[in-house]
């Protein structure tokens, strides 16, 4: 059975009052009803739970607790909030939900990330729609996802969907905000150049975390992987429908993978543990530049060694001014690379086991 993604931002299924906006949540369980009669199955990541939480919560004391204590408390009053109204809604299209909170390190371990996967995968067995959203109550904020458009990403990747979906409050993406006339729509975007990154904003949605940015990074990371992202707003009726008869609507970003990345990649590029890193020097970087993909790293090409890392562990692979260039699991121990640095014989990284941002 085929997979797709859909990822709802806060701003796209809470209302201009903050409230949950029930025609959208209609909306969207018409769609992924329709794609589930077309043998195509359904994993929303749904961000609003904080949101949904607000209009709940007026304490004074708001201001004698730290930012993230705050959120917290709000995912977690929101999170139920949030999900009685999905369930509600989807068991009028015959469809049963779960709830499945996650963190980054779900993905950062190799036996969680199996773990993970193998559950979801029995979940879209029995027809289970899983909801999917971060596990804020006690995330620490260096194991947690800058926003949901990352999560729906990492997600994506780990059961190697056909489409990410993304729905925000917005068409598409545009050559600048959308609410300047002289703004044009990118109806398909084959690859993301320096032209597309200067049309995004910099300041963030209103309630969510993310932004245009977020979900042009969400675009990059879905095309290394090999996974079609499409933006679309989730307010356009039927839009699940017309994007399975391939209609023009939002904005299509193709994958630049030629195949979906294997196991190991999505692991590395979903932000596994590294235990070390390595440097390499100036003219494999160039060459890398040029190349990043069916290129193994050999001891030649490596100028420093950092951390105690063994045969397996993922390490970070940096460039000479300390800019990361991706990560990969190492073929020998740190001790054997330091033996071997400078040596054309021995693999350091092998190209299969290499995610290059």
């Amino acid at each position: 059975m085929k997979l797709w993604v859909v990822k709802i931002g806060t701003n796209a299924i809470l209302d201009a009052a903050g409230n949950f906006d029930a025609a959208v949540a209609k909306n969207l369980a018409r769609g992924i009803s329709f794609l589930k009669s077309q043998k195509i199955a359904t994993i929303l990541v749904s961000s609003g739970a904080v949101g949904a939480a607000k209009n709940l919560l007026n304490f004074c004391e708001w201001g004698k607790l730290k930012k993230i204590e705050a959120a917290q408390i709000k995912s977690a009053v929101g999170q139920p909030i949030l999900l009685k109204k999905y369930a509600k809604i989807f068991r009028g299209e015959n469809l049963v939900v779960a709830q499945c909170l996650l963190t980054r390190a779900d993905f950062a371990s190799r036996d969680r990330y199996r773990a993970v996967k193998n559950i979801f995968q029995k979940m879209i067995a029995l027809g289970v729609v899983p909801i999917v959203n971060e596990n804020d109550f006690l995330t620490p904020e260096e194991l947690d996802f800058s926003d949901n458009d990352q999560l729906a990403t990492f997600v994506a990747g780990l059961l190697s969907a056909e489409k990410m979906i993304l729905l925000s409050n917005v068409d598409g993406f545009f050559s600048e905000n959308p609410k300047n006339p002289t703004a044009k729509k990118f109806d398909e975007i084959a690859e993301i150049l320096p032209a597309h990154e200067k049309c995004v904003a910099a300041e963030k949605s209103k309630n969510g975390l993310g932004g245009m940015a977020s979900k042009l990074a969400a675009a990059k990371i879905a095309a290394k992987l090999g996974t079609e992202m499409i933006l679309g707003n989730s307010r356009a009726e039927n839009i699940l429908q017309k994007i399975f008869r391939g209609d023009k609507i939002g904005t299509k970003f193709l994958p630049t993978a030629k195949k979906r990345a294997s196991e190991k990649r999505v692991f590395l590029a979903a932000g596994a543990h590294e235990r070390g890193k390595i440097v390499l020097d100036c003219p494999l970087e160039n060459f890398l530049k040029k190349k990043k993909t069916g290129v193994s790293i050999l001891g030649v090409g490596v100028k420093k060694i950092f951390g105690d890392f063994e045969k397996g562990d993922p390490v970070g692979i940096f460039s000479e001014k300390n800019k990361k260039l991706g990560a990969g699991l190492a073929k020998i121990s740190a001790e054997k690379m330091r033996e071997n640095r400078g040596k054309k014989g021995e693999i350091f990284f092998h190209a299969d086991e290499i995610f290059w941002l």
